[in-house]
């Protein structure tokens, strides 16, 4: 099962991640969910430690706040996450996910979402919870 990375921000993954479950459940069963991205993940997982931490000498760590995490270093290490889930029920990517993988990219796409990325995390409030999340489809 192939996966990819996801930065959650917010106090519970588990509840920025619910709406995007791959199938909903109705009072008869389950149905594909059509905004479907995942059908497991664990924090960290195959992107465990990740988050950088601020004045840690390159500790990593899963699960921070926002303004602890030295962005900076992670930029210069070209680390940054295939999506992102915000506290409102937002999905930020790049792409669509099939069977398993997310879409290849073209240069130029791939390019426009790191930047895109990188504006959007040095934008997060210092007090933000962020989670490194490994999901999969």
């Amino acid at each position: 099962m192939n996966g990819f990375s996801v930065l959650v921000v917010g106090e519970s993954v588990a509840d920025a991640l619910a709406p995007f479950y791959v199938t909903l459940a109705t009072k008869d069963g389950e149905v594909p969910n059509p905004n479907g991205r995942w059908q497991r993940y664990e924090i960290g997982g195959r992107y465990a430690n990740r988050l950088i931490v601020k004045g840690g000498e390159g500790l990593g760590v899963d699960q921070a706040r926002a303004g602890d995490i030295d962005w900076v270093a992670m930029r210069e290490a070209n680390d940054y996450a295939y999506a992102i889930v915000d506290g409102l029920g937002f999905w930020y990517g790049p792409g669509v996910i099939h069977w398993c993988e997310p879409d290849q990219l073209s240069e130029g796409d791939l390019q426009r979402w790191i930047e895109w990325y990188w504006d959007a995390v040095m934008a997060l409030p210092p007090e933000s919870w962020v989670s490194y999340v490994d999901c999969s489809y």
